[in-house]
């Protein structure tokens, strides 16, 4: 069975200094509102997800919670390696997922979340925006083959 995976950039965050500054900046008011908007997009698709893995930083737990209120996830779960990530760590975590799990949603950060759009589809003209969402088909049945550069179709994006 084909494998869907969701890459969201947590949305618009305000400004931070430093290590642990950065890892504590919330959502600004506006990246709350467009995030929303997506949020009521998805609930109306009644879209659902088997898993939603995010960063345990303060915006994208932020991000995930207005998404997840939206929309049926039936795990919820925080992933330390996804903060800050490059496509390999957000690779290795979605290598270790059962494969009977079929839809997934990344909560993450750029550059990693794009780069890994980028490998997975061969589209490297996108960079995704806070607050941004891309949907890839994943052409295998198991996560550890899909997971190959332009092994996914870029099904849509949102915002």
């Amino acid at each position: 069975m084909t494998k869907y995976l969701t890459l969201l950039r947590h949305g618009e965050a305000e400004h931070g200094y430093g290590q642990s500054g950065d890892f504590k900046r919330k959502l600004t008011r506006d990246g709350k509102y467009k995030l929303q908007r997506l949020a009521n997009v998805l609930k109306e698709r009644k879209v659902e997800f088997d898993l939603l893995l995010k960063s345990p930083a303060t915006r994208t737990v932020e991000t995930a919670g207005i998404i997840r209120d939206a929309v049926l996830s039936h795990e919820d779960r925080e992933e330390g390696v996804l903060y800050l990530a490059e496509t390999d760590d957000i690779i290795k975590v979605l290598n270790k997922l059962s494969d009977d799990i079929h839809k997934v949603m990344v909560v993450g950060h750029n550059p990693g979340i794009s780069a890994l759009l980028s490998f997975l589809t061969n589209e490297y003209q996108i960079s995704l925006s806070p607050g941004m969402m891309a949907v890839v088909e994943l052409h295998a049945d198991k996560w550890e083959l899909g997971l190959t550069r332009g092994m996914g179709t870029l099904q849509e994006i949102l915002q």
